[in-house]
């Protein structure tokens, strides 16, 4: 199953946004289920229709934390980054999922030039770490942003920076008799 960014823009608008979802997987919801395999599958599937079948709801419950997991991979988290404390605390707590799509949107057909039909099967978190990625490639090409200074960094003059890049290599000045 693929988290792309048009089964996460379908499921949030589908189920009235990823809170709505999470509830329903608590609750063991076989719509939802059904319909996110619906979404996520990379192949036609007939799973969605025989998880319909009356008294197979109980069979799904093992399932639900996988399905969780897809969900937060939909919206786009990144669980690695919220393991080791890194996530994103800045966000705007008003800015809806459906305006992040569409940013995601914007960010992947304008500033990464890809096609609507390559955006739309990315992830979000791959779209996000391309557009990272693009960024830091400008940073590099260009120059620009905020800069993080460290002892190289503060060195006023181009001979300096490579008098400190020589130093920090741990090389030494060899006097030659003239």
């Amino acid at each position: 199953m693929r988290p792309s960014l048009r089964a996460a823009t379908r499921i949030e608008r589908q189920h009235g946004g990823f809170p709505a979802v999470l509830r329903a997987l608590d609750e063991c919801s076989v719509t939802v289920i059904a319909d996110l395999i619906q979404e996520c599958a990379t192949a036609p599937t007939n799973v969605p229709a025989l998880l319909l079948t009356p008294g197979l709801a109980w069979r799904v419950r093992p399932l639900v934390p996988a399905f969780e997991v897809l969900v937060l991979n939909l919206m786009g988290a990144d669980l690695d980054a919220e393991e080791k404390g890194d996530g994103d605390h800045d966000a705007d707590a008003r800015t809806t999922f459906a305006e992040v799509h569409t940013k995601l949107f914007r960010l992947a057909t304008g500033w990464l030039g890809w096609t609507p039909a390559e955006t739309w099967a990315a992830s979000p978190r791959e779209i996000k770490q391309a557009y990272e990625g693009r960024v830091e490639l400008l940073h590099a090409v260009f120059g620009g942003g905020e800069e993080k200074p460290n002892d190289r960094d503060r060195a006023a003059t181009a001979d300096e920076r490579f008098a400190s890049g020589i130093r920090a290599m741990g090389t030494t000045k060899v006097a030659r008799p003239a």
